[in-house]
């Protein structure tokens, strides 16, 4: 008998995924690869700090002079995750964004690619060997004692 994860699983899977990769960027300043990311430049640096580096009539969502790949906090709004009965998938919701990501990692600041920071490769290894280890208890078949003799 063969039983596989519910959409619900995949759904988690997602958000979880999602909340993984923001805080791996956001709060510790990572790449995909778990390294640090590049360095703003001393002007930008300078201007993000001051909170004068956002366009006019927008607002700034961080001043931090350390990469965190925030300032409106827009692009992190646009990330979602959306679970199948197969899978789940982490993406940006406006192409504005998922293009500002892409011009993000053409300068050297990686959020994801083919690989994932190594704290979100733990989390998906552990979420899907405890799902597995709940359907296998499932399907699991009853001991029986054979006697002979």
């Amino acid at each position: 008998m063969k039983t596989k994860p519910k959409p619900s699983f995949f759904k988690k899977l997602g958000d979880e995924v999602r909340d993984k990769i923001q805080v791996s960027a956001q709060k510790k300043g990572e790449d995909h690869k778990g390294k640090s990311f590049k360095k703003y430049t001393t002007k930008y640096k300078n201007r993000k700090g001051a909170g004068k580096a956002v366009p006019k009539g927008q607002s700034t969502a961080s001043r931090s002079t350390k990469p965190d790949l925030t300032l409106t906090g827009t692009m992190w709004r646009n990330m979602s995750s959306k679970g199948g009965r197969d899978r789940a998938e982490v993406g940006w919701t406006s192409r504005q964004q998922a293009e500002k990501v892409q011009g993000l990692a053409d300068g050297g600041r990686v959020i994801f690619s083919d690989s994932v920071h190594p704290d979100v490769d733990k989390l998906i290894q552990r979420m899907l060997k405890k799902e597995i280890d709940k359907n296998v208890k499932l399907t699991k078949p009853k001991d029986k004692t054979i006697r002979i003799g």
